[in-house]
């Protein structure tokens, strides 16, 4: 194994960006640590705790929520720093 694959290798994955109410929604999920996040259940639970910005997010980007359970959410919301 070269030292670019090693690299490669061991380079931890890019946590997906999200909007702010996603990251807090899913970071409570992951918390309460009562669902599986990767079952449909995880829906329903949305629906329940009224997360349905995280719900709509999850159902137009499955593939993107599959890669955050895996690898993490980052808040992609900056803060304006024009005053």
């Amino acid at each position: 194994m070269t030292d670019d694959e090693s690299s490669t290798n061991d380079r931890t994955p890019d946590p997906v960006s999200v909007p702010r109410q996603v990251h807090c929604e899913l970071k409570t999920l992951r918390q309460m640590g009562t669902h599986d996040l990767l079952s449909e259940e995880i829906l329903e639970a949305l629906d329940d705790y009224g997360f349905e910005a995280t719900r709509e997010w999850i159902l137009g980007n499955p593939d993107r929520y599959v890669k955050a359970v895996y690898c993490g959410t980052e808040d992609r919301t900056i803060a304006d720093d024009s005053s």
